[in-house]
């Protein structure tokens, strides 16, 4: 084995990254995709450069945000496109971008095997209590709904880099908080998620930057009925118009944290409705997990404001969780599917 290149399609932008055999990064690169979910000129024009310039790509390791039900990761089939296709019904945003990917990627590097990753893989160990919504059972498991989970790979990310960073066993309670575009917390248990916000689709669970989180769903009802609009408008506008933008018309969480840090509203309204929901779910997790060894900070806010770690840990001192048990990391999503692909390709050998 030699390359494999890495694909994270997100809701705004494709990060790629190429690793040679040792896990060295031999090429990276991020193209935005706020404009168009279409792979434009500039990203194929890079992708069909790898082969001349750093040689043969043997494997392509992809993540993909919902499965729909699909357990990976695992080599690409017709079955599973299939799959991710359906599921962009809960993932419209992520699944159609991982798709258009996929695309590109059959048409020029046709004869290449293309691994899937799902953020969903690292939650199907939540039990049933957790993952099953109380709803008509009937209609559940026909329509196979229940909570998925996201942020897996992220999740797997930064848990590695904890037992690292301890250099001993994972510990045994662990809560991580993964504040990004999209935000979730996951309750972990002896390494496996036993629980987290996100359920059948990205939309549950925190305030986000563009999406509401849970809300009541007679909300949903009151706006259709009272201004005319369709289910899918109403959707539309709780997944990208919603969050810190809808409350503040911004995307810019630095600048939005920084005015919050200073009073001045909305910012500081919005600011703090994310904290309270962020504490609330800390605190439902150190119940659910009777304790926590370790709580772990991940994502773009989470990672990056110091500010915003510390008027969340602030609030939760009482639960015995302080600076000392907190760790703070970048997920490195690109070296887990790495590292799959290898799985997946010794296996398969």
């Amino acid at each position: 084995m030699k390359n494999i290149l890495t694909v994270n399609p997100g809701s705004t932008s494709v990060k790629y990254a190429l690793f040679d055999t040792n896990a060295t990064v031999l090429a990276k690169k991020e193209f935005d995709r706020k404009s168009s979910n279409a792979t434009g000129d500039a990203e194929r024009t890079w992708l069909e450069g790898l082969v001349a310039e750093h040689g043969v790509i043997n494997a392509i390791s992809m993540r993909i945000v919902h499965s729909g039900g699909v357990v990976g990761p695992k080599i690409l089939d017709t079955e599973t496109k299939i799959a991710i296709k359906k599921a962009t019904q809960f993932a419209p945003i992520h699944n159609v971008i991982a798709l258009d990917c996929i695309d590109v990627l059959e048409d020029i590097f046709p004869s290449i095997q293309i691994i899937a990753n799902f953020d969903t893989d690292f939650h199907k160990t939540i039990p049933k209590h957790a993952s099953i919504y109380p709803i008509n059972a009937q209609l559940s498991k026909q329509l196979n709904i229940k909570r998925y989970g996201f942020h897996g790979l992220a999740v797997q990310s930064v848990l590695s880099q904890l037992q690292k960073k301890l250099k001993s066993e994972l510990p045994s309670k662990v809560i991580c908080a993964h504040l990004g575009g999209g935000c979730s917390v996951t309750a972990v248990k002896d390494g496996k998620s036993i629980d987290t916000t996100m359920g059948l689709t990205p939309l549950e669970g925190l305030m986000m930057i563009t999406r509401s989180g849970s809300i009541d769903p007679g909300i949903i009802e009151y706006i259709a009925d009272t201004k005319g609009w369709t289910v899918t408008k109403v959707l539309d506008m709780l997944n990208n118009e919603s969050g810190f933008f809808g409350m503040t018309g911004s995307k810019n969480t630095l600048d939005i944290i920084e005015r919050a840090s200073k009073y001045q509203e909305p910012e500081k309204l919005a600011f703090d409705i994310f904290i309270n929901r962020i504490i609330k779910q800390i605190f439902a997790y150190y119940g659910i997990l009777q304790g926590c060894d370790a709580l772990v900070f991940s994502g773009g806010m989470g990672y990056g404001n110091v500010y915003l770690q510390s008027q969340i840990l602030k609030k939760i001192k009482i639960i015995n969780i302080t600076e000392e048990n907190t760790f703070v990391f970048k997920a490195n999503e690109a070296r887990v599917l790495f590292d799959n692909a290898k799985d997946v390709l010794c296996k398969d050998a």
